[in-house]
């Protein structure tokens, strides 16, 4: 949870994973990165008002894990936040659980 107490951009692990996905861009040489990791990274540019980091981040999670349900939902997200409702939706069918958790809260986030 991100509070004004403990900002998660902060946090040691998110910092690391950060220095990990930065490195690789500056080395040139590919490096794993958990989806979720590369979630994190998109929000925290996303929240510098990075959107070119951004969505590059988003591209290496799907490169990487084409399947997983986090970049999709970012995806989805940042697409409803944009005013592109039929983007979001479209984002959010592709979500390979439909039944899951987050698809069940990003659907309902969608409706509101």
């Amino acid at each position: 949870m991100r509070t004004s107490a403990y900002n998660y951009f902060d946090d040691h692990e998110f910092r690391t994973a950060l220095a990990r996905y930065e490195d690789m861009l500056d080395s040139g040489q590919r490096a794993y990165l958990d989806a979720e990791d590369l979630v994190d990274i998109a929000d925290y540019y996303f929240s510098i008002d990075q959107r070119r980091k951004a969505n590059a981040a988003i591209r290496y999670a799907q490169e990487l894990h084409p399947k997983a349900t986090a970049p999709i939902i970012f995806l989805s997200r940042h697409a409803m936040i944009d005013g592109h409702a039929a983007k979001a939706r479209a984002y959010a069918k592709s979500l390979p659980d439909q039944k899951s958790r987050e698809a069940v809260f990003l659907w309902a986030e969608l409706m509101v």
